[in-house]
């Protein structure tokens, strides 16, 4: 990485390339470890990583074949808390925890959504799957905001974004699906009614979910690749 390089022409998107050659605004790459940033700690194990949620001082990772959690009160030891093991699950790619009804659950992505009680680290309990009756069970992405002051439940596949209400944490009721005019959703961002979509070979589209019956969708812009990941936040006051 130390001879790569990223530059952006005016009016069109950073590129980063072996080569130097290029116009536009250079901007150098700083390397593995970026400016002001230091690794506190890490621990390796044998399987992929591949999401992380922390609630409190507590971080659930989700991994191939399972979750694990990590006590980060001391940032510099980072205990393992526990191990869930789910024999079968190789397709687990993101974890959403919810604090709600006095508990802790997490949702992770899989062949079908998985439901975990995750309110005690250290003896966390597969509860089941989400019912998915008659939609594709697979989800790729797991995704939470609040409607109502009730959270909700987004999950991205391949067939829409079906949306469930967690009142009851443990069975997440289907209150609606999200049609998209392209089909395929490798991520995307829940930001109160309005949902920012990585539409995969569609790809970026903003929906404004205010109706779960009629959602509509916004300003779309088609990459020239796979649409695979975006984060969104505020600006400003």
């Amino acid at each position: 990485y130390a001879e790569r390089v990223c530059f952006q022409p005016a009016g069109e998107a950073l590129e980063c390339r072996d080569s130097v050659a290029g116009t536009g605004t250079r901007y150098p790459v700083l390397g593995e470890q970026g400016r002001n940033v230091t690794l506190v700690a890490s621990d390796e194990f044998d399987a992929a990583a591949f999401d992380v949620d922390i609630r409190g001082d507590v971080a659930y990772v989700a991994v191939d074949g399972g979750v694990r959690a990590y006590d980060l009160s001391n940032p510099a030891a980072m205990p393992l808390l526990g191990v869930l093991d789910l024999p079968g699950s190789f397709t687990i790619n993101d974890i959403e925890v919810v604090e709600f009804a006095g508990r802790r659950t997490a949702y992770v992505s899989d062949d079908a959504t998985l439901v975990i009680d995750v309110t005690d680290p250290t003896a966390m309990v597969a509860l089941g799957t989400v019912d998915n009756s008659g939609r594709d069970p697979y989800s790729h992405t797991v995704q939470v905001g609040l409607r109502g002051g009730v959270p909700h439940l987004y999950l991205g596949g391949q067939a829409g974004i079906p949306v469930y209400s967690l009142a009851n944490p443990v069975s997440p009721l289907h209150v609606g699906t999200i049609a998209l005019t392209q089909e395929g959703t490798h991520d995307m961002t829940v930001d109160g009614t309005r949902i920012y979509v990585n539409n995969e070979f569609g790809g970026f589209v903003t929906v404004d979910a205010t109706s779960l019956t009629t959602p509509a969708e916004g300003s779309r812009r088609n990459g020239t690749f796979y649409d695979h990941a975006s984060a969104v936040g505020t600006r400003g006051a």
